[in-house]
């Protein structure tokens, strides 16, 4: 009898307990879903889901179980977004966003709601490959990446581990597409103070034997196994780098620190510990030809044996078929510049940036490296403010993530309108502040886009490239054309610009290659604008091999 008191006063307590998710005034909800193979159905367990609520900076982590099945509960209203992976030490599918796209869209959680959210991972494959040398013979120890094209601009495989010794390794973790497969040695040489150091070395070759991505061979993976490829190192001289680095005063930086950066079309990567002597002179063999950057500091917080404020460097270097001798590396004392961002109308409401947020970069003046080079960033703050912090050296101003509608107008600084020149923050006078102007009314371009027989063009890529700069930087992004081939550019800043269309997404255009921007601004439309300018114009498809 008590045995059945108990049992029935345990089950009238669990139907009156109050629940989570039912408790009056719980204003909280959940996201949950399962995710599975998209081939075949199978849930996946084990599979990593990650949640993030920027504004709340919140960020949680979910593991599936063995039906594939994830929760998050007890969240606040907001707007999320995630990553779901395969999970650890797994790299059998690709990465996707929460919401089932390359570009996850934000999911909209009210108070209470309950988002059933389900993912299809896609499976990956892997590309057998073999190293060879000149003679056919196995190479070892040789390190493989992979690259998706035409952007070519992130790794689609980090480089992996090294071949065997019967110079095999399969390259995984490959969705379906065309990739660009390079094989490299690590190192770049080295600091031996030696008066004739080895010259003959393998180069950096990509298949099948190709000195860079532009002449590669692309691969294709489809949804079976991938054959076996074979790239064919190529082996040429390598030279040496020296010189001396000097401080702000001109006096031989002892202790200084100094790295190499490689940097490909489609990455970079540094390396560090090259010795400095007593008299501020270094020493770099095995150098391969390449576009390089000597990086060199010496004191700041991070160095706080040096007692002095933080001085920098950076010098691009390209390395043709001779060395690069008597190099004179002069550190500068950065500043930190304060900004901020003003709206020629203030009484217009500015939206919110996409992506990592409204991105303030400051380059190095000359600087023809790819990628982000010698930039140094800042992000705008909340209330519309933001500092580039240990700036040196001659520097442009780029921006990223500008908010839809909206351009940059002008760039204030000490008066002057500074937003095409280089400036130098380290020679004025105290710390003065920028000021961009952001405006959402302007010159607008507007036309379609037609093939060879006059017939409307959906979905083309469009560049538009400021003709009147002189440096090559990247092309604008903006909408594909709509579906009768139409589109619109703008607002825009006045002055003098080439459009192009291409039918499919092609190579990035580097910042050095004048030769292919020659012949891109001869074949696209070159558009004049005025302030307020309206133009229309038709364009036809540039047929360029999207490798």
């Amino acid at each position: 009898m008590m045995r059945a008191t108990l049992a029935l006063l345990l089950l009238l307590a669990q139907a009156v307990a109050p629940q989570p998710a039912s408790r009056s005034g719980d204003d909280t909800g959940q996201i949950r879903g399962r995710v599975t193979d998209k081939e075949t159905g199978l849930p996946l367990p084990y599979a990593q889901v990650t949640l993030t609520e920027r504004t709340l900076n919140l960020n949680r982590v979910a593991t599936t179980d063995d039906a594939g099945v994830f929760r998050f509960t007890r969240l606040p209203p907001g707007k999320y977004d995630g990553m779901v992976t395969p999970g650890s030490y797994r790299s059998t599918h690709e990465i996707q966003g929460l919401a089932g796209s390359p570009k996850p869209t934000p999911i909209e959680l009210t108070k209470g709601a309950i988002r059933e959210i389900n993912i299809a991972l896609v499976r990956t494959r892997a590309i057998p490959v073999r190293v060879v040398d000149e003679f056919g013979d196995p190479l070892s120890d040789v390190y493989l990446s992979a690259y998706r094209p035409p952007a070519m601009n992130t790794a689609a495989v980090p480089m992996q581990h090294g071949t065997d010794d019967r110079g095999r390794m399969r390259v995984p973790g490959l969705g379906p597409g065309r990739y660009i497969v390079c094989a490299d040695t690590i190192g770049i040489g080295g600091t031996q103070m030696v008066k004739n150091p080895i010259r003959e070395r393998l180069l950096r070759t990509c298949y099948p034997s190709a000195a860079n991505e532009a002449e590669a061979e692309p691969v294709t993976v489809g949804t079976g196994p991938v054959e076996e490829i074979e790239i064919r190192m190529r082996r040429g001289r390598t030279f040496t780098l020296s010189g001396v680095v000097l401080d702000a005063s001109g006096v031989p930086a002892t202790g200084a620190r100094i790295g190499l950066s490689v940097f490909t079309a489609n990455s970079s990567s540094g390396w560090g510990g090259i010795r400095v002597g007593q008299d501020g002179r270094f020493r770099i063999t095995g150098v391969r030809p390449g576009s390089y950057a000597i990086e060199s500091s010496i004191g700041g917080p991070d160095r706080p044996e040096d007692r002095r404020a933080r001085e920098a460097a950076f010098v691009p270097i390209r390395i043709v078929d001779g060395d690069a001798e008597d190099l004179v590396v002069m550190l500068s004392k950065g500043v930190d510049v304060p900004g901020r961002i003003v709206l020629e109308d203030p009484t217009q409401p500015l939206p919110k940036s996409q992506g990592s947020g409204f991105m303030i970069r400051a380059r190095l003046d000359g600087d023809f490296l790819s990628g982000t080079g010698s930039a140094q960033y800042a992000y705008l703050r909340t209330d519309r403010t933001f500092t580039l912090t240990g700036i040196f050296g001659r520097r442009t101003l780029e921006f990223a993530n500008v908010p839809d509608g909206w351009y940059v107008k002008q760039i204030r600084y000490r008066g002057d309108d500074v937003i095409d020149k280089p400036i130098d923050f380290a020679q004025s006078d105290g710390a003065a502040s920028l000021e961009v102007v952001l405006s959402n009314r302007g010159a607008m371009v507007t036309g379609r886009v037609v093939d060879d027989l006059g017939k409307p063009v959906r979905g083309a890529f469009l560049w538009l490239l400021r003709a009147d700069a002189e440096a090559v930087t990247d092309p604008a992004v903006h909408p594909r054309t709509s579906e009768n081939g139409e589109f619109r550019l703008g607002p825009l800043r006045a002055g003098e610009y080439v459009v192009l269309a291409f039918a499919s997404r092609v190579r990035p255009l580097e910042r050095d290659d004048r030769a292919r921007t020659a012949k891109l601004t001869a074949l696209g439309e070159r558009v004049r604008l005025t302030e307020f300018d309206e133009r229309a114009i038709e364009l036809r498809v540039i047929k360029e091999e999207p490798r």
